[in-house]
């Protein structure tokens, strides 16, 4: 099966089935899926999207983002769509991490600062991820896609703890997650800035900072090891989470496990 999808107007579009359990089970394919945002699908991204079936969406993305990028959805297809507005810190935003670097700021506290932001999404956005639990059980099996604008850190958390409801364990969770790192144009972003901050005068050549900024905006499995630490030492264990603070018990992951696993 095909994990990484070929769109045209979307990057890191892929599929999150097929990982074992724990248990012995296996996550279908073509039931999970995740993207960057969906602002400049084609009309050929619009036939795409109609032949996987999608049922339910989750919009992680903030209101400033969707205004700036609404989805161009097909037209002709009904979608339950869910927005539900997780703002990461804005320390976070490659442009204010790349001005940050530039202005002197090491890397490791732009690691910390990645790091306190999935701290954050597990204590500052229980009732979003609550939600998306409740999008998804409302599909009842149906295919669901998660999103936000890159794809990589609202959705990265979100897909991991969907995949540890299923019972998938943690080394494979974050295998999924460095996923993004080898996702077509996930990092594009990287040359983008080079070439905007790149300055003979200021003697800043772009290969040195392609260097420098590819070292930083990569996904790092520090950054989700960081949400799961916010989650035990919250609420215990990954059940704990799940039960108390997402509002997915032993009923709801039942459920979820009788139509997302084979």
């Amino acid at each position: 099966m095909q994990r990484h999808l070929p769109f045209d107007g979307v990057i890191n579009f892929r599929d999150f089935g097929g990982y074992a359990t724990a248990d012995g089970g296996r996550v279908r394919w073509k039931k999970l899926y995740r993207s960057a945002h969906l602002a400049n699908l084609t009309d050929a991204d619009h036939a795409r999207m109609k032949e996987l079936g999608i049922a339910a969406i989750c919009d992680f993305r903030t209101v400033e983002e969707s205004e700036k990028g609404p989805s161009r959805l097909p037209a002709d297809t009904v979608f339950d769509r869910l927005h539900l507005d997780i703002w990461p810190a804005a320390t976070h935003r490659p442009t204010v991490v790349a001005r940050a670097l530039l202005d002197g700021d090491s890397i490791e506290s732009v690691f910390e600062s990645q790091r306190k932001m999935y701290r954050s999404l597990v204590a500052d956005f229980p009732d979003r991820y609550a939600t998306m639990f409740q999008q998804i059980l409302r599909a009842q099996g149906r295919p669901i896609l998660i999103h936000c604008r890159g794809g990589r850190d609202r959705t990265g958390f979100g897909a991991a703890i969907i995949l540890f409801a299923l019972g998938v364990p943690e080394e494979t969770v974050i295998e999924d997650y460095l996923r993004t790192n080898a996702s077509a144009g996930a990092n594009d972003f990287v040359g983008t800035l080079a070439e905007r901050y790149a300055s003979a005068e200021k003697g800043r050549t772009r290969a040195d900072l392609e260097a420098l900024f590819g070292r930083v905006f990569p996904v790092r499995a520090e950054n989700l090891k960081a949400a799961f630490e916010e989650v035990h030492a919250r609420h215990g264990s990954i059940d704990g989470y799940l039960r108390d603070a997402v509002k997915v018990g032993a009923p709801e992951r039942a459920k979820l496990r009788e139509w997302f696993l084979e």
